[in-house]
This record gives structure tokens, C-alpha cells and sequence, in this order.
């Protein structure tokens, strides 16, 4: 055999074997694809999601025509992960091409729809909020509705009208808290770039709560005892008395004594032998709160003497 034809007959081989070894193709992870996550709706936020992840993809966001052959424009500036929907995109769909390390990918075009705006917000229950109560906020929104975020404030209780942000308070319903207490209550509801505001609440009252009552004076027939109460409450409740006649006889009701509701008592000859004592109840428009004196005024017969016990 001669040198040229053997080494034909290599060259042939070595192309038959080439063809026989299967071709490997590139994994299907080698490919980046792009997705877009969110509501095309004004004022929400779209995301993009990339696979596989690349924390190094570039972003761009296009708007596109509504229909037909899509005629797509880079949107100015819009070079993040996340897009927030304009008015300008209004009768446009929108995508996302990302690019990394794994190649580059557009997706699909999503429809923007315009705002669905919140007409307004309002507070229930509509009565005076006292604290412990839940109040909820309800949005009125259009179609479709959106997903709407809340903040509630706390605001001053004359005018001009100054709020501040409650830390934390951004659900739907809210507990009024005791800091609540003689300040009004407002909510905002945002579905886009401007919240709507709700009406403030009334004052917030507190129920009323008589901290302490004291009894200060000589217990003795024809002497006068005057009791001193301190309650808390929002608005201040008003204060009123009432004493009381107790038996000897720890076993026995104490009995209340006719008209003797002032703050101060002059005690009679039936009180000889008998212990005294000063009820308070602090009232305001959230309800009341009743306490009684610890110190009580012991009366002995004569008209010496007398103790507190």
C-alpha cells in the first residue's frame, strides 16, 4: 500500500469516528430565563426573577405597545430588579430582559391595567374609642382591587392637626393602647404612590380608675371627717362620695348613711360605736370606678377620743 492511500484511509477514519461521538449539549441550567413577579398595576411593583440566580444580572424594563407586534422602548432609569408601574404605562405592556452570566432572556409582556384607587378609608367602629378597643380600617378601593398597605397615626387632640407614625401599627385593625389616651386616632391607606387618609377618631378616652382615697380629721360625735380621693382617666373624671356606716361586728354589711355624699361628713350621734368609712367613684363618659377608703374612722361613745383603724 502506498504512503498516500494510507494515509486516505486515515483520514477517512478519523472523520467516521468524529461523527460517531455524540455531540454534548450545553445544560439546560446554562440558560438564563426571566420572569416577572407582581400586579401591572399603577402604582404596584413588579420584580424580576432570574434563573439560574446571578447577583451580578444587569436589568432593563421596556414598555410595549398594547397590542399587535410588540414596538418595545427602554424605560429611562429602570435598570433594577424591580420596576414600579407609572401612569405612563398606562395602554402599554411591559417586560424585563436581563442579562448575566448564563446569557440574556426577555419576558413575557404583561397588560398594565390602570389604578385601582382607594376612594377612601374609614375607621370602625364610629363611636368614641376608648383604650382596649380594636378599630378597623376600611379601604374602599376599585376594580380590581389592590393590595392595600396601612399605617395608623396618632394625632393631636385640638387643631391644627399634628400626627405621628405608630411604630409597628400597619395591619388592617388596631388596639388602643393607654398612650392613646386624649390624642385621636387616624389611619392611611396606600394601593399606589399617594395615601388616603381617614377622618381622625374623637379623643380617646380611658376608663376611670380611683387610685386612692383618704380620710383626714377627728373621729369623734360633732367633729367632721373629710375624705380626699385621686382617680385617672381620660378625659379627668368627676369625683364623688359616699360614706358609710359600719357595725362593730366584722361579720355585718357596712350600710351607706342617707344624704352623707360630700366629701366631707359630720358625724352624728349615731355614729357612736361605729366605724366610718369613705366610698369614691370616679365617672366620665368611658364609665366609672368605685373604691373604698383602707383607713376607717372608729366613733367611741363619749365625745372624747376617736381613731382611725
Amino acid at each position: 500500500m502506498s504512503r498516500s492511500r494510507a494515509a486516505g484511509m486515515l483520514v477517512v477514519l478519523a472523520t467516521a469516528l468524529t461523527l460517531a461521538i455524540p455531540q454534548t449539549a450545553a445544560p439546560d441550567d446554562a440558560k438564563l430565563l426571566v420572569e416577572m413577579d407582581g400586579d401591572a398595576v399603577v402604582g404596584e411593583t413588579l420584580t424580576a426573577i432570574v434563573e439560574p440566580e446571578d447577583p451580578d444580572a444587569v436589568f432593563q424594563w421596556l414598555r410595549c405597545d398594547a397590542q399587535g407586534k410588540p414596538d418595545c422602548d427602554k424605560i429611562a432609569g429602570a435598570t433594577e430588579d424591580s420596576y414600579v408601574v407609572t401612569d405612563n404605562d398606562v395602554s402599554h405592556r411591559l417586560a424585563v430582559r436581563a442579562k448575566g452570566a448564563a446569557g440574556s432572556d426577555r419576558s413575557e409582556l404583561t397588560a398594565v391595567e390602570e389604578e385601582a384607587s382607594i376612594t377612601s378609608v374609614t375607621i370602625s367602629p364610629d363611636q368614641v374609642p376608648v383604650v382596649g378597643d380594636r378599630l378597623t380600617a376600611d379601604a374602599t378601593t376599585g376594580d380590581p382591587a389592590p393590595t392595600v398597605s396601612y399605617q395608623w397615626w396618632r394625632c393631636s387632640a385640638g387643631e391644627p392637626l399634628t400626627c405621628n407614625e405608630i411604630e409597628g401599627a400597619t395591619a388592617s385593625t388596631y388596639e388602643v393602647v393607654a398612650a392613646d389616651a386624649g390624642r385621636r386616632l387616624a389611619v392611611s391607606a396606600e394601593a399606589g404612590a399617594v395615601p388616603v387618609w381617614s377622618s381622625p377618631t374623637a379623643p380617646v378616652q380611658a376608663p376611670p380608675k380611683v387610685t386612692s382615697v383618704a380620710i383626714a380629721g377627728q373621729a369623734v360625735i360633732g367633729g367632721t371627717l373629710t375624705a380626699q380621693a385621686t382617680a385617672t382617666g381620660s378625659p379627668a373624671p368627676s369625683l364623688g362620695y359616699a360614706w358609710l356606716r359600719c357595725p362593730a361586728d366584722p361579720a355585718s354589711p357596712c350600710q351607706p348613711i342617707a344624704g352623707a355624699t360630700n366629701a366631707a361628713y359630720l358625724i352624728q350621734p349615731a355614729d357612736a360605736a361605729q366605724t366610718l368609712v369613705a366610698s369614691a367613684t370616679a365617672t366620665e363618659p368611658a364609665g366609672t370606678d368605685t373604691a373604698r377608703s383602707a383607713a376607717k374612722a372608729a366613733v367611741p361613745e363619749s365625745v372624747t377620743g376617736g381613731a382611725f383603724e
